[in-house]
C-alpha cells in the first residue's frame, strides 16, 4: 500500500508500477521473467523490466529473492540497459526501484542491492502499534466491501468499536479487511447482538472502549490534559489513574510545534 502511494504521488505516476513477488520466483525462469520470452506462435511476451521501464518496479518481500538473483537484478538496474528476448541490441532501462520486507532486510539481502534501496527507508508499524488508525481504516474497508458486495454499510456500534480496540490484529491490514467484509455480510464474531465464540471478555471490551474515548479526547484537545479532563467530565486523579492503567501519554497527542509549551496540569 505504501509503495503504491509513493508511485501514485510521484513523478512516475503516468507510467506503470510492476510488482515482483520475490517469494514465488522460479530461479530457472528468472531471466525470462525479467527479459520476456519469444513464442513460436503469437507476439513476444514482454518481461518485467520492459513493463517497468520509466515506471516503478516493486520487489515484494525482497529478502526472499536468492542473493545471486538479487545481484543479477542489481547489475541490470545499475547498467541502465537490458536485452529483451529476441532483441538484436540492448534497450535502455530507467526505473524507480522499491522493495518491501517483513523484518530487517539487511540480514538476508545482497549488500549492493540493500544499500541501493536503503537510501530511503520507511518503517510501517503494525496495527497493534498504531491503534488510533484502526477505526478509520475499518470504516474505509467497510465502505469498500459494501460497494463491492452491493450491501448497505452496517452501523458501527460501540460494541464493534470496543472489539476493534481490544483485538491484537496479528494479521494487520488483511485481518482487519477480512473482519470488515465479514461484518458487512453479517458474519463477524461480533454481530448485532454481540455474541460469537471470539467475543472478548466484557472487562477487555470496556477497558478498550474507555481507552479509545480518552485517546479521542486527548487528540481533540491536542494533548492538553486539562482540556481532555473537561471534555470527559472526570476528576483529575481519576483521569491520571486511567492514563496509567491504559499506558496513555498526553504528550503523544501534541503537535510538534506545541511540545515546547508544557501543560501545567500534566506532570509528564
Amino acid at each position: 500500500l505504501v509503495a503504491r502511494a509513493i508511485h501514485r504521488l510521484g513523478p512516475r505516476r503516468g507510467r506503470g508500477m510492476v510488482v515482483l513477488d520475490c517469494a514465488t520466483v522460479d530461479e530457472a525462469g528468472f531471466d525470462a521473467l525479467l527479459s520476456g520470452t519469444e513464442t513460436p506462435r503469437g507476439p513476444r511476451r514482454p518481461g518485467l523490466l520492459e513493463q517497468a521501464h520509466r515506471g516503478v518496479l516493486c520487489l515484494e518481500d525482497a529478502p526472499a529473492l536468492p542473493p545471486h538473483l538479487q545481484a543479477r537484478l542489481l547489475s541490470l538496474v545499475e547498467a541502465g540497459e537490458y536485452w529483451p528476448a529476441g532483441a538484436a541490441a540492448p534497450r535502455p532501462l530507467a526505473l524507480q526501484l522499491l522493495a518491501t520486507a517483513q523484518d530487517d532486510p539487511q540480514v538476508r539481502m545482497h549488500p549492493g542491492l540493500y544499500f541501493r534501496l536503503a537510501r530511503a527507508r520507511l518503517s510501517v508499524p503494525p496495527l497493534s502499534a498504531r491503534r488510533d488508525d484502526i477505526p478509520a481504516l475499518f470504516r474505509h474497508f467497510l465502505q469498500a466491501a459494501a460497494d463491492r458486495l452491493s450491501r448497505q454499510v452496517p452501523p458501527l456500534t460501540d460494541l464493534v468499536l470496543a472489539r476493534l480496540a481490544a483485538h491484537g490484529w496479528p494479521g494487520n491490514l488483511r485481518e482487519l479487511q477480512a473482519f470488515a467484509e465479514g461484518h458487512v455480510l453479517g458474519l463477524s464474531p461480533i454481530g448485532p447482538a454481540g455474541d460469537g465464540p471470539d467475543r472478548p471478555p466484557l472487562s477487555d471490551l470496556v477497558a478498550a472502549y474507555e481507552a479509545g474515548l480518552i485517546r479521542d479526547a486527548l487528540r481533540e484537545a491536542q494533548g492538553n490534559a486539562t482540556g481532555a479532563m473537561a471534555a470527559l467530565n472526570v476528576p483529575r486523579k481519576t483521569f491520571y489513574d486511567k492514563l496509567t492503567r491504559h499506558g496513555i501519554r498526553p504528550a503523544d497527542f501534541r503537535r510538534r510545534d506545541m511540545r515546547r509549551s508544557p501543560d501545567p496540569d500534566d506532570p509528564s
